[in-house]
């Protein structure tokens, strides 16, 4: 929510690029706070982890590449369900697999039509 209203908003609180323009522009009078928003408690509510406790330790992230992961809320919210995406692998891998049995079919029919050509072969020069 507020990486898409620092962007596109209908709150003043991001416009301009300081306390000073914004006050120039008479954003305060003319906008409504972000800030003022989310501070109402049934947007707040939605903000609040219920399973937090406050710590007075450090908290060190972990900056290994596979701890890593892409904001998929911010940058792929347009994007399809990967279901279809999963359903779509999972379809190629079955036609893979199918298309290798059929190769084994395919080469053991060869191997017993091969089998059976030198069959007649040998019974025809008897």
């Amino acid at each position: 929510m507020l990486f898409e209203h620092s962007y596109a908003s209908q709150f003043g609180t991001f416009l301009g690029n300081n306390e000073s323009e914004r006050s120039k522009l008479k954003l305060p009078q003319k906008t409504m706070s972000l800030w003022s928003w989310v501070n109402r408690s049934e947007e707040l509510s939605k903000f609040q982890n219920p399973l937090f406790e406050a710590n007075s330790l450090v908290i060190w992230p972990s900056v290994a590449p596979q701890s890593l992961q892409l904001w998929e809320g911010v940058f792929l919210r347009w994007n399809r369900s990967s279901k279809f995406l999963d359903e779509a692998h999972e379809e190629m891998l079955n036609i893979i697999n199918y298309n290798k049995e059929l190769q084994a079919k395919v080469n053991a029919l060869r191997r017993q039509l091969a089998e059976m050509e030198t069959d007649d072969r040998m019974q025809g020069n008897l």
